[in-house]
């Protein structure tokens, strides 16, 4: 699933990146070795949050037995991104109007993988689409035949649907910048994972045992993401 996600993601951005004259090389390269360094920094964030999930140093590279925090991509894809960013010469302005509109759909698809690995599951719930795992999956060694949220799958369709929303925003508004559309994101995705992490029971509650790890940096990205919204009107009006 993070195979697919990777390849929809890069295909979505040549098409997007061809009209401002990046070639489909660049966008492979720069996807590729982003998808490489953020594996890494979720596997970090995800030692750091669980460290007693690790027995030894050889347990970190067991990445084949789960393990990644999706918000460990921010701890290494940023230096990654700009040392690639400064050697095809795009400008941030330009990689957040190619790359942003697609990376919901590409975390959803990978949410997709989490649902068939039985990770990252849902409460119990009463609603017809609440889903039973098989006593062999952790979700249902732990709940039996009690049906439970697919939070997995709200997660994909939030993602699918951020997705398409913010590809409209450019079509939308054609002078639409970079800094918008990174506003635009951060303060969607923010919303998404809230919603997730509402369903989710696997998660524990890492900030002041009132939040989990996913809600604290959520409700961070919504702040920063009004932040850029409102603070570019402030400095213009003073």
């Amino acid at each position: 699933m993070i195979l697919l996600a990777y390849i929809s993601v890069t295909f979505i951005s040549i098409r997007r990146a061809k009209p401002l004259g990046f070639s489909k090389e660049m966008i492979q390269d720069l996807t590729t070795t982003t998808l490489i360094s953020g594996i890494i920094g979720a596997r970090f964030a995800h030692l750091f949050l669980y460290t007693d999930q690790y027995e030894s140093f050889i347990d970190f590279f067991k990445i084949y037995n789960g393990g990644l925090v999706l918000y460990g991509f921010l701890l290494t894809t940023p230096f990654v991104i700009n040392y690639k960013l400064k050697r095809i010469n795009m400008t941030w302005n330009q990689f957040f109007i190619i790359f942003l509109p697609p990376v919901p759909l590409g975390i959803g698809i990978g949410r997709l993988g989490c649902f068939l690995n039985g990770c990252c599951y849902g409460g119990p719930g009463e609603v017809p689409w609440c889903v039973v795992f098989p006593d062999s999956s952790m979700p249902g060694s732990i709940y039996g035949e009690t049906p439970i949220h697919p939070s997995q799958l709200y997660a994909f369709s939030l993602g699918l649907i951020l997705s398409i929303l913010l590809m409209k925003l450019t079509t939308i508004f054609p002078r639409m910048n970079g800094n918008h559309m990174l506003s635009s994101f951060l303060l969607g995705y923010g919303f998404i994972r809230l919603i997730e992490e509402t369903f989710r029971a696997d998660t524990p509650k890492h900030f002041f045992h009132v939040f989990t790890a996913g809600q604290g940096i959520s409700v961070l990205l919504i702040i920063v993401s009004i932040l850029f919204f409102i603070l570019p009107k402030l400095v213009k009006k003073t």
